[in-house]
């Protein structure tokens, strides 16, 4: 590790080129990844399988499969668990368990994270269908024909 360490850091702190921007400086989590593969490398004679080189943005992606998958889960078998608000754009889901309602909210973009208050977290509506994917919003054909019957009753009166 001693050996590898110098030329760590100055790929870490390399000096960008001038038509390199800001948003191209090395990522740090790439870097460390691949100083580990190569440490184990070193010491095993060859990485095991598991240790691959991770960048930021395979973190972010891994991150955003849990969450999808979880929230599409949680509206397939606990549907009843959420109320979407169209006037207000919000989308609230309910979950009861503290572990989980954190893990939630942790797991949450912030591009979608509205608010948190007791039981519910609060999402933005329509971020929420982007990010996910799912129409929260749109009634199931049950809901439309009982609102279509709410409306003729109301009508014959």
């Amino acid at each position: 590790m001693l050996k590898s360490w110098p030329s760590f850091i100055s790929q870490m702190f390399k000096v960008r080129s001038a038509d390199q921007s800001v948003s191209e400086s090395a990522d740090l989590v790439e870097l460390s990844s691949s100083v580990l593969r190569s440490l184990l490398s070193e010491a095993l004679g060859d990485a095991p399988a598991w240790c691959e080189q991770v960048s930021v943005e395979r973190l972010v992606k891994m991150n955003a499969r849990k969450i999808k998958n979880r929230m599409l889960s949680q509206w397939t078998y606990k549907r009843s668990s959420f109320t979407p608000n169209r006037r207000e754009n919000q989308l609230i889901l309910t979950v009861a368990d503290l572990k989980d309602r954190n893990d939630f909210r942790k797991d949450l973009p912030s591009h979608v994270y509205c608010d948190f208050r007791d039981d519910k977290l609060i999402m933005w509506l329509d971020k929420a269908e982007e990010y996910f994917g799912i129409e929260f919003s749109r009634r199931g054909p049950l809901r439309r024909m009982m609102s279509k019957l709410r409306g003729s009753v109301v009508a014959q009166k």
